[in-house]
C-alpha cells in the first residue's frame, strides 16, 4: 500500500512540477513579448514626436499661405474662377 501512495504521490508531484514548468516557460515567452512591444512603442513614440515637431514647425508657413490665399481669393480670384467653370 505505502508503495502505491508514494508512487501516486510522486506521479502527482511530477504531474505539479512540468505544470509549473510549463506555466514558467509561458511567462517567460510572454515576458519576451511584452519587452518587444515596449521597445516598438519607444521607437513609435520617438518618430511621431518628430513628425509633431516638424508639423509645428511648418505651421506658420501653411498659416501664412492658407492667408495669402484667402487674400487672393478675396480680391477676385474666386470671381474669376467662377466664371471660367461657367462657361
Amino acid at each position: 500500500m505505502k508503495v502505491n501512495k508514494t508512487t501516486s504521490t510522486s506521479r502527482a508531484s511530477a504531474k505539479t512540477s512540468e505544470g509549473v514548468e510549463d506555466e514558467i516557460k509561458r511567462l517567460q515567452r510572454k515576458a519576451a513579448l511584452l519587452e518587444r512591444k515596449g521597445k516598438l512603442l519607444e521607437t513609435t513614440t520617438s518618430i511621431l514626436k518628430e513628425e509633431i515637431a516638424e508639423l509645428k514647425d511648418d505651421a506658420p508657413n501653411l498659416q501664412a499661405e492658407i492667408a495669402s490665399l484667402q487674400k487672393e481669393k478675396d480680391n477676385g480670384w474666386g470671381e474669376a474662377k467662377s466664371t471660367r467653370t461657367k462657361q
